[in-house]
Order: C-alpha cells, then structure tokens, then sequence
C-alpha cells in the first residue's frame, strides 16, 4: 500500500494516524503548528514530518497520490484545491470541503479534469450501527418513511475556535454529517418544503429552529426538525413495514417491532467504533482499498447534495 500524506496536525489528523498504524500503511505528516507537531513526533518518532502549512510543502515538493486533508473547516476547500492542482490522484477530505455551493462546484470541476478521485469523509455512513440498519432495513423491505434530527448543543460550542463566517455556515459544517446520512440511507430530496426561524444565535444568521419534509428520489417520505435553542439530540429513526429503527444516539441502534411499545438496543458488537473514532477504521480502508465504493461519499455525490444543505438551512450561495 502506497503511502499517505495527511494535512492537518489536529484532532482529527491524530485519529487518522491512528488508524493508519493500525492498518500497517505509513504516513507522513503537514502542519503549521509546531506544538501540536511536536505532539505527533512523540507518539509517532518515526514519522516524517512537514512545518509551514501545506503551501509551503507543495512549493517544495510533489505531493503523494494519497492525500487525507484533515485540516479545518476554513482551510478545507483551499487545500483540497491546491493538491487537486498539484498533481495529487487519490484525495480524502474532511467535510463539508466547502462552506458553499460555488466552493464545491469548483472542486468537482477541477477534480473531473483532472481525473482525481476526491472523496469528503462524512464516517457516520460506516458507523457499526449503520451496517446493522441497512441489513434490518434490506431484510424488512426497504424505508417506508424516514425522520431526522440534527439539534446542535448551542451551549457547548466555543465561538472563539471558528471564524465568523464558518459559525454561519454551521449546519452546513457540523449538522451536515446528520443529513448526509439520511440522503445515504433513503436518498437526496426531489421535492423538498422547508420552514426557517429563530434569531436568538446571533452568529447563526439564517435561523435557529429547522422543519421540513419532502420525498426522496427513491419515493421515501421524510421529515425532520431541529430546534437549536432547545433540548435535543442527532438522530435518525427509520421506519420499515416490520419495525422502527433508532439511530439515537447514532453510534447504536434500537428498534422497535411492529406492534410494541417497547425500544430494546440490538445485541451487536461495536469495537470498531470503540477501538477507533467511530467510521474512521472502515471509511479509511473503503478510501485506500477501493472497497465499499457504495458507501463512501463521492465529490459528485456530495455536489448534488449540497443544495439541499443550503435549503435545509436557508443558506443563500
């Protein structure tokens, strides 16, 4: 297996590695911040390592094949663009790879050209809960009807770790991980009615309670709503002729049979999803092994979905 290169030293840069030494393919390392690649040169000495942010790697050096961008949510599109341009083929990119619709346009117009496979890493569709959902729902017949919820925990977000301008886009960046599960499972909206209001988060412009419902493009009926200035959680319940399936959290899954009250948590393993950040095992290994193409987020897919991001969310391009 071919080496690969990661762009970032943060959080999720860490939990890449670690799922990289596990899968006994080697790695490399770019980052602007010194400390926090002094922390990865303690975990992982033998590693090779890059200062000055990913500019000044690529004014030096031709990047490798295999590229994971896992740097932040402003640098995201720049960079997935730079290596696009500089000759990289096979790229994993943290979501949403853009902030708006024009940002993604480009990038799957550059990666078309250039005959890259570019991928934006929304994990949740490999969640151990998802693969025990999608055998449930293929056993029962198929979705009936579908509702989600993607309520962010205001009161927990550190505004002083975003830009303005990505907290305003923070469905898009954050609650998106949510929807893209959904589309996964059930399919993209092709009719779609959306109410947007609240405006009591002063960095969230367009709003801060979200309901809407439509019909997907495989004819599954949908719903959903959010209320940001309220209590609530991520989740997913699923409805099949036979049960209702709970993503609640979205790391394990209930059900609920068909003529019962009761919701019992399905006796499954979930070690993966312990072991490592939960999705980050299989989805990297779907990345590098071209394995469960059917699972992994395409930057065509992601195109297509992001309009309905913007609606969901009263976002104007």
């Amino acid at each position: 297996m071919n080496k690969v290169l990661i762009v970032g030293s943060g959080y999720m840069a860490l939990e890449y590695a670690k799922v990289l030494q596990a899968q006994n393919i080697s790695f490399e390392i770019i980052g602007n911040r010194p400390e926090k690649l002094n922390e990865f040169k303690k975990i992982y000495p033998n590693v090779k390592t890059y200062e000055g942010g990913y500019e000044l790697y690529l004014q030096n050096y031709k990047p490798l094949d295999n590229v994971i961008i896992a740097s932040s949510l402003e640098t995201g599109y720049q960079a997935a663009k730079a290596f696009i341009i500089n000759g990289a083929k096979n790229i994993l990119t943290e979501k949403p790879a853009g902030l708006c619709q024009k940002e993604i346009d480009d990038l799957k117009t550059l990666a078309s050209n250039g005959n890259v496979r570019l991928l934006v890493a929304y994990n949740r569709r490999f969640y151990q809960s998802l693969k025990y959902a999608r055998n449930l729902i293929e056993q029962d017949g198929g979705i009936s009807s579908i509702h989600f919820e993607f309520t962010e925990w205001i009161h927990t977000i550190d505004q002083d770790k975003f830009l303005p301008h990505v907290l305003d886009k923070f469905l898009i960046g954050n609650s998106s991980h949510v929807i893209d599960t959904v589309f996964h499972l059930a399919g993209r909206p092709k009719e779609i009615s959306t109410i947007i209001k609240g405006n009591n988060i002063k960095w969230h412009t367009s709003g801060s309670i979200f309901c809407g419902s439509g019909i997907t493009i495989n004819d599954i009926p949908f719903s959903y709503h959010s209320n940001w200035e309220s209590a609530g959680r991520w989740s997913i319940e699923i409805l099949t002729l036979k049960h209702r399936i709970y993503l609640k959290p979205m790391e394990k899954l209930s059900i609920q049979k068909l003529g019962s009250i009761a919701i019992e948590e399905m006796d499954k393993p979930y070690d993966i999803d312990i072991n490592f950040k939960p999705g980050l095992y299989l989805q990297t290994e779907a990345f590098l092994k071209r394995i469960d193409s059917n699972l992994i987020c395409t930057i065509e897919e992601h195109q297509a979905n992001f309009e309905f991001y913007e609606k969901i969310a009263g976002y104007k391009s």
